[in-house]
């Protein structure tokens, strides 16, 4: 990992694995992730002026994109980018098909990981297991259930179980090639 800091953000490389690259991620003085949309649509081998303009007509991306300076070899630039939880979104819904075939598992992968989840909240049964689902993300009490997924670097399948006794992840074996 690479950082620097220019104006009020830091900069540091990552490697993103979604879409199989590194890219240069900028930072916050108070810790917000912002990912580069034309580098990553470079990256997925899909349309970054199309994207950006779907990015600006849908009212849940359109309040979050950002211009914001990223170091280039030539200086800075003006770099359209999305906070890390746009990003993911944003992410969630691109078609698999229209990416380069090398990142489309782990596209799909990721994709459906979060319909897992989406999944769990839209089966709540009432207002106090989404509640609960929220509290689990800051210590409290999880909806109980299971999250199926497969590790996007070896594919190994794991389980998380949320219940009674606390929440437990099984991590099965590598898959091979």
């Amino acid at each position: 990992m690479t950082t620097s800091t220019q104006q009020r953000y830091m900069y540091r490389t990552e490697h993103v694995a979604v879409c199989d690259a590194d890219l240069t991620i900028a930072q916050t003085v108070v810790g917000l992730l912002y990912f580069p949309i034309r580098a990553t649509c470079r990256a997925l081998d899909i349309d970054a002026p199309w994207q950006i303009e779907s990015i600006k007509g849908d009212s849940r991306f359109a309040p979050a994109l950002a211009s914001i300076p990223l170091p280039t070899a030539g200086g800075a630039q003006l770099t359209q980018c999305l906070p890390k939880r746009e990003y993911a979104w944003w992410l969630a819904v691109i078609d698999p098909d229209r990416c380069k075939a090398s990142v489309r598992r782990a596209l799909v992968m990721r994709q459906r990981a979060l319909m897992d989840v989406a999944d769990q909240v839209m089966l709540a049964s009432d207002r106090e297991a989404v509640g609960a689902l929220m509290a689990g993300r800051k210590g409290g009490v999880a909806v109980p259930g299971e999250v199926h997924l497969n590790c996007l670097r070896c594919g190994a399948p794991h389980c998380l179980v949320m219940g009674a006794t606390g929440a437990h992840l099984y991590v099965g074996d590598e898959e091979g090639e």
